[in-house]
């Protein structure tokens, strides 16, 4: 992709992905504060660099040509064992996405997309997997304009 460089992430690169949670973050934040926490760089930061530790969790961080991450897609290899009611399930999970604003709208989201691809085909799996807030429908259509389609309806309620 011209203007950008993506590479596999470390766990050295878990403070510039920390930084660009918030633009996926804070809108969650907004929309269910009861839910989803405020956040602190030092123990994103942590949490980035622990999971990025863990060999089930992949990263994948875009450097524009200034080499400024830009954005970054964090994917985690789920394997379910059998059970009863479910045969074995093997998937990549696409666990969070994030793109600078600044440089949406470029392709850059559809190359992250294209890393988690390739992750899924050299770990030996054939699905991919991932979740999306009700509200975030310019996710959604992003997603569903990758191929994604809906697989399950989750319905909450929020008592008194």
């Amino acid at each position: 992709m011209q203007g950008f460089n993506i590479a596999r992430a470390t766990s050295q690169a878990a403070q510039h992905l920390a930084r660009l949670n918030a633009f996926v973050h804070d809108p969650h934040v907004d929309a269910h504060p009861n839910f989803f926490r405020a956040t602190d760089l030092g123990e994103l930061t942590t949490l980035f660099r622990d999971s990025l530790e863990d060999a089930a969790t992949s990263a994948f961080a875009a450097r524009d040509d200034d080499g400024v991450p830009v954005g970054y897609v964090l994917t985690k290899y789920v394997d379910r064992k059998p059970t009863p009611l479910h045969h074995r399930r093997t998937y990549l999970e696409i666990d969070q996405i994030a793109v600078d604003p600044a440089h949406r709208r470029r392709g850059l989201a559809h190359a992250l997309v294209a890393c988690a691809r390739d992750e899924a085909r050299q770990r030996g799996v054939d699905r991919i997997q991932l979740s999306t807030w009700a509200f975030n429908e310019g996710a959604q259509r992003f997603f569903e304009s990758e191929g994604f389609a809906p697989q399950l309806t989750a319905y909450w309620q929020q008592l008194d």
